[in-house]
């Protein structure tokens, strides 16, 4: 029987079977959740990686209007003295006229260099970004979703699947979603504003404590959504217990915190290297490999603390209310 060829239409095509579950021993798609596994289970899903990639950057699609203002094609270009000097150098000018000295300093602090400026256009693409507060966090739940039953070793029906998981988180999916924008955003700020004015020292203090406070939150993103989309929770609860399984799975937290920051470095070394391949990589597979890191690391856990444990009950008194809803 002759092997079939390889399609980059298969890649991207939503309809399309993934390539199945392995069994475990005792039959069914889980087993170990170990390091080998991981890179086993993450080149077998690599054409999955490469659509919730692309689900994460269309479902996202107000970042563009940012990213194209950020280029500066809606910009005025101009030019301006590269001294802050100049100004005083000019206001003595206009008093001493042009002398052998003045001369020497507008050679010096004169010199003219492009500068770019906002113009309305550049300003309501920035302001459309700010769309992306609806949309990130239905994305987040829809391939969060997908991410959970690849690694629980369950068929993946990629399009089915990211807008069962929308539908049925509607309400908490779009909350979670604007905690989280607002949280990203004022921790960078944060982080940047204290690193911009380091010296004295509750200035220092706050610049450490925020990367402190960075960090147990993107530990936290690790269960948050995979929280939400499988437990009946209210909302303080699922950060509550995303808090606690940040410090309770600290080792494959850690392990996971630090694959994510190889593959981040990785994409920043080929951005030196070859920037059009640097900026696109986020596009392609960056975002979904770590996305599957961090599911990776989290949901053994949450199976292990909060399934498992329920299951063997459900086992033993099978009429029992059901404590958690596991959409899978």
């Amino acid at each position: 029987m002759a092997k079939k060829g390889f399609n980059l239409y298969d890649i991207f095509n939503p309809a399309k079977d993934g390539p199945g579950v392995r069994k475990s021993k005792d039959g069914s798609g889980w087993g170990k959740r170990d390091v080998p596994t991981f890179f086993k289970m993450y080149f077998d899903n690599v054409p999955r990686m490469l659509q919730i990639n692309l689900l994460m950057a269309l479902g996202n699609f107000p970042l563009f209007f940012g990213l194209f203002a950020l280029g500066g094609y809606l910009n005025r270009n101009t030019y301006a003295p590269s001294s802050q000097m100049f100004g005083q150098i000019f206001g003595v000018y206009r008093f001493t006229g042009m002398t052998p000295a003045m001369s020497a300093l507008f050679g010096v602090h004169g010199i003219q260099v492009p500068v770019s400026r906002n113009t309305t256009a550049s300003l309501v693409m920035f302001a459309l970004t700010a769309l992306v507060i609806f949309t990130w966090g239905y994305v987040n739940i829809g391939t969060t979703y997908i991410m959970r039953n690849i690694v629980k070793g369950e068929p993946i029906f990629l399009m089915q699947d990211f807008f069962y998981a929308i539908k049925r988180n509607l309400v908490q999916g779009m909350i979670i979603g604007i905690l989280d924008v607002i949280l990203i955003g004022l921790l960078s700020y944060d982080i940047v504003f204290f690193y911009y004015n380091l010296g004295p020292f509750i200035n220092n203090l706050m610049f450490y404590f925020a990367i402190l406070v960075a960090a147990v939150y993107l530990l936290m993103r690790f269960f948050i959504y995979i929280l939400a989309l499988t437990f009946r929770l209210k909302l303080w609860q699922i950060y509550k217990n995303a808090l606690i399984f940040a410090i309770l799975n600290i080792k494959r937290n850690a392990l996971a915190l630090l694959g994510i920051i190889v593959v981040l470095l990785a994409n920043y070394a080929l951005f030196l290297m070859f920037i059009p391949l640097g900026i696109i990589l986020p596009f392609i597979i960056t975002c979904s490999t770590c996305a599957f890191i961090a599911c990776y690391a989290a949901f053994p856990k949450i199976k292990e603390v909060m399934i498992d444990p329920y299951e063997e009950e459900k086992d033993d008194t099978p009429k029992e209310e059901p404590i958690f809803r596991d959409m899978g």
